[in-house]
């Protein structure tokens, strides 16, 4: 039970930045408010913020930012989020999607860099076969990205997660 993931809900920008520091190594994703408390005062950029920060210290890690502006989507694509307007009538089919897709609960779904799926792993037994058959190209893409390490900790497998995350490079070596 102790490895099991866990939901942290935090109301203010200093609690979840607290959790974050504490977790980081932990956490599979975040899903945040654009507009919430910062500093003691209601901030509608918190979640933004909140992004970037993430951002500087795990690139990869999927993060969700959610509000009921519309608008507010073409800044959360800019740092790298997805986004979802609360109120949509497909609000809960989007935001299971993103939890299944992203934060590595579902299957592992191998993919050529174009996004052709090319396998699909249930277990870890079905990821080590699959691993003898897909191209080099796909394993090369998906390691670049931590999919691998993501979908190990989804799993309580935080040993070998940590093994296979790539370590940051420079902006110029991403490529």
């Amino acid at each position: 039970m102790r490895a099991r993931p866990k939901i942290l809900l935090c109301s203010t920008y200093e609690e979840a930045w607290s959790y974050f520091e504490k977790y980081e190594d932990f956490v599979l994703g975040v899903i945040s408010d654009i507009d919430f408390l910062r500093e003691g005062v209601k901030d509608p950029e918190a979640g933004f913020k909140f992004t970037e920060e993430v951002r500087k210290r795990k690139e990869d890690i999927p993060i969700l930012l959610q509000s009921g502006d519309a608008k507010a989507s073409v800044k959360a694509y800019e740092l790298g989020a997805a986004f979802l307007q609360k109120g949509s009538p497909t609000l809960l089919h989007d935001l299971t999607h993103f939890v299944m897709s992203h934060f590595g609960f579902g299957d592992f779904v191998f993919r050529m860099p174009d996004g052709t799926e090319v396998g699909r792993a249930a277990n870890l037994k079905q990821l080590e076969e699959h691993l003898q058959t897909v191209p080099d190209e796909c394993i090369q893409f998906h390691a670049r990205h931590n999919h691998f390490s993501n979908w190990l900790k989804a799993r309580t497998e935080f040993w070998l997660a940590h093994k296979l995350r790539r370590k940051r490079l420079k902006t110029s070596e991403y490529n």
